[in-house]
């Protein structure tokens, strides 16, 4: 009888200790998976970091050339036939597409032009006339102002 009281005790022990193994598996499952959703959604979070600091770099280096061709062009003589240092698209940081070549053409550019511009500068051109986007134009690109008459404004 005490040999059937120990065996007994044995199986109990066992089971409780069965019990609590499988207890601790569940357990770890659950943190293994918590870490597992953790580790997705840092290398997500990872992800997105280096693509907004690759934005940002891109960014920064259209703004550094756009200054520096601000500056040369702002040292043109009035009017000349010097080539204008081009500005680059601030999401690409490439000229941008329709770039005046010389000062006397924004006075030509068509609207749909001069927005594209503008626009690649992350300017907003919502609520300006023609006259205003052509003088913005030549305020980004380093010129002095100008004032461009309502039939110089009017491109097409």
């Amino acid at each position: 009888m005490a040999r059937a009281y120990q065996e007994a005790h044995i199986v109990e022990n066992l089971a409780s200790s069965m019990k609590l193994l499988q207890a601790q598996t569940t357990e770890l499952a659950k943190l293994c998976g918590t870490h597992e959703e953790r580790i997705k959604n840092l290398t997500t979070a990872n992800a997105e970091l280096v693509k907004k600091n690759a934005t940002l770099e891109t960014r920064m280096m259209a703004n550094e050339h756009n200054n520096t061709a601000r500056l040369q062009n702002s040292h043109l003589p009035p009017l000349s036939h010097t080539p204008l240092v081009p500005l680059h698209d601030l999401g690409t940081n490439r000229p941008i597409r329709h770039f005046p070549k010389h000062e006397k053409d924004i006075k030509i550019m068509s609207t749909a032009e001069v927005i594209q511009v503008l626009q690649a500068l992350d300017i907003k051109t919502m609520g300006m006339s023609q006259v205003e986007k052509k003088q913005q134009l030549r305020a980004q690109t380093g010129l002095p102002g100008e004032s461009i008459t309502k039939a110089e404004g009017s491109g097409t």
